[in-house]
């Protein structure tokens, strides 16, 4: 069964999951979907919407063509990380991109597994979409154009285009640990810690988010 996972970084209890499956329906299913719990103060919401419904669980047909399932989120301002699971479940003729509708940003969620973005005071909550198809008209957002390059504790990024202008790293609970500009061609970073990071990098046309380990 083809199960994507969703979460926000730092916040476990918003977790969710997009199902496809044969015996499901494009509406609400109650043997297969489950309606979201309200988050408590201060807990971002996430879920996908289904005409009225918005659900945590959300089971749709195994084979539909054009399928676009909105996904919608409202925090506090601040930044945050999706974080998506799951992707080797679908087959590779299965197309998998989430877009950021307020970047006109297209992240290939099979190359790319997390992605970091800031949350202002009036931002629509359907600001994203899950797009189960080949997607054009936005800026997708490349492994190319950054290079992320680890080798003990120093980490380098390297660009083949000046995209990205800045760089914030996060701890795997979505704490922002430290941010810099980056520099042309190349910027370095020492981690001394020993463990999982996000590195986010910022651009004006783009965002891209990876996860990194220092061992």
């Amino acid at each position: 069964m083809h199960t994507l996972v969703y979460e926000v970084v730092g916040f476990p209890s918003t977790a969710g999951a997009v199902r496809l499956r044969e015996d499901a329906t494009a509406h609400f299913d109650p043997l297969l979907d489950a309606y979201r719990m309200t988050p408590g103060e201060g807990i971002p919401a996430v879920y996908t919407r289904v005409g009225n419904s918005q659900l945590a669980v959300n089971s749709l047909p195994d084979v539909m063509e054009n399928q676009v399932v909105a996904l919608e989120f409202s925090a506090n301002t601040g930044d945050y990380v999706l974080n998506f699971a799951g992707q080797s479940t679908f087959a590779e003729a299965i197309p998998l991109y989430l877009k950021d509708k307020k970047m006109n940003t297209l992240i290939n969620l099979k190359l790319q597994d997390a992605y970091g973005f800031h949350v202002e005071e009036g931002d629509a909550a359907s600001r994203f979409e899950l797009l189960f198809m080949e997607a054009a008209g936005a800026n997708e957002t490349h492994s190319a154009e950054a290079q992320i390059q680890v080798q003990g504790h120093h980490v380098r990024i390297i660009e083949a285009e000046e995209t990205y202008d800045k760089l914030q790293l996060f701890s795997l609970s979505g704490q922002l640990l430290t941010e810099r500009d980056i520099s042309t061609g190349n910027t370095s970073l020492y981690i001394a810690i020993k463990g999982c990071y996000i590195i986010r990098l910022l651009g004006r046309q783009a965002n891209s988010s990876s996860k990194i380990i220092i061992r």
